[in-house]
């Protein structure tokens, strides 16, 4: 059946199929992208819509031929969303929206967990997004992990409300130092910043559980971040892993996927 729903097209096709399959790639970057914002949904299997199928390959990982097979149509049709800032959500610095692509449950629980904490906890701080993974799935450098979209990375919060612009790059260090100028450094991985919140951070790690929590059952599988106050403070949920101190990474999990990580 899957077979017959996918059929492969080539370059010099012109169908139905060809026009789906350039719906889909508008779709999955959009304005977002250069090139592929202008691509033409004719039904007609051209040298632009080649090298489209070729680019979004690439991205997700897969042999970049310009053919679309099953496995191509499989990641087109995968059901993911592209996160976006609303009212309780905010992109660290010039977050691009080709780094921003999520499973349509992780992006859900996110978004509830940016209303929890938007609205909850007495703060007035959107949660900070970062990066989820690469144009629909596809590999975000330098992290593998993020090429699923239930990989995210969230900012630290920081006491004067930074944490969705200069945040980005802030860090929390656990072995810090003073230079002769005043200015505190971090030994392991740069500056340290005395505007880390860390009441706020730890409150946001609770709501990132709260807004994953759907009918009793907890999906949030792992939070990888370095301050050890906020790592006791969740036994067991949390690990301390190289340069995880200026963000958290959160990963997700389902009832039942194809890769054991993100396995229940």
């Amino acid at each position: 059946m899957w077979v017959a729903l996918t059929p492969v097209v080539a370059l010099g096709d012109s169908n139905g199929a060809v026009r789906a399959v350039q719906s889909l790639l508008k779709y999955k970057r959009g304005s977002g992208h250069y090139a592929w914002s202008s691509l033409t949904v004719d039904g007609i299997f051209g040298s632009g819509t080649r090298q489209a199928v070729k680019d979004f390959q690439s991205d997700v990982g897969i042999t970049s031929d310009g053919v679309v097979g099953p496995v191509t149509w499989e990641h087109l049709l995968w059901h993911f969303d592209l996160m976006t800032s609303d009212s309780y959500i905010c992109t660290g610095g010039s977050q691009p929206a080709r780094e921003s692509w999520g499973t349509a449950s992780t992006i859900g629980a996110l978004k509830r967990a940016g209303y929890y904490f938007r609205t909850q906890g007495g703060s007035s701080i959107d949660l900070p997004f970062w990066d989820l993974s690469l144009v629909h799935g596809g590999y975000l450098y330098p992290h593998s992990t993020h090429q699923v979209g239930m990989d995210a990375d969230i900012g630290i919060i920081l006491s004067d409300g930074s944490a969705c612009g200069s945040g980005r790059g802030t860090y929390w260090c656990e072995n810090r130092y003073q230079d002769a100028n005043g200015n505190w450094w971090c030994r392991e991985d740069g500056q340290y910043s005395a505007l880390y919140h860390q009441t706020y951070t730890r409150e946001l790690v609770w709501d990132l559980k709260a807004g994953a929590s759907f009918s009793g059952t907890q999906m949030v599988k792992k939070i990888f971040y370095n301050d050890p106050v906020i790592r006791n403070t969740f036994p067991g949920l949390m690990s301390k892993v190289v340069d995880h101190d200026h963000h958290l990474h959160i990963r997700y999990y389902t009832a039942s996927h194809s890769n054991a990580s993100y396995q229940c």
